[in-house]
C-alpha cells in the first residue's frame, strides 16, 4: 500500500499500472497523469482533499469510483485556515478515514 501526500500523488500512475492501493492526501488532480492515474487504478483507493485546494478537482474525485473523503474548506495542508477547531475536526475526519480504510485491506 502506498500513502502519499501531494507530490508523492505523482507516483499514481505507477500504481495503479501495478494495482497497488493507496491513500492519497491532497493529490494533485490538476496533473494530467495524476488525474489518468487515478481513473485507471483498479487497486483500492483513498483520496483526500479540500475543498479550498488549488490542486483538488471535486468534480474528478467525485467520479473517479474511488473512497473519498472531501472536507469543506479545508486548504492543501488539510486546514480551514483561522479556524484551528474547525482543523482539529478535519485531522480527526482524516485519522478516522485512514483507519477504517486500512482496516479493509
Amino acid at each position: 500500500m502506498i500513502l502519499a501526500k501531494c507530490l508523492g500523488s505523482r507516483a499514481m500512475p505507477v500504481a495503479a499500472a501495478d494495482r497497488i492501493a493507496g491513500i492519497w492526501l491532497t493529490p494533485m488532480l490538476d496533473i494530467p497523469e495524476v488525474h489518468q492515474g487515478l481513473r485507471q487504478q483498479t487497486a483500492p483507493t483513498l483520496i483526500v482533499g479540500g475543498t479550498r485546494d488549488p490542486h483538488w478537482d471535486s468534480s474528478t474525485a467525485h467520479n473517479s469510483g474511488h473512497e473519498i473523503l472531501e472536507l469543506d474548506n479545508a486548504d492543501h495542508g488539510l486546514e480551514i485556515p483561522g479556524n484551528v477547531p474547525a482543523s482539529l475536526h478535519v485531522l480527526t475526519d482524516v485519522m478516522t478515514a485512514i483507519s477504517t480504510f486500512s482496516s479493509t485491506l
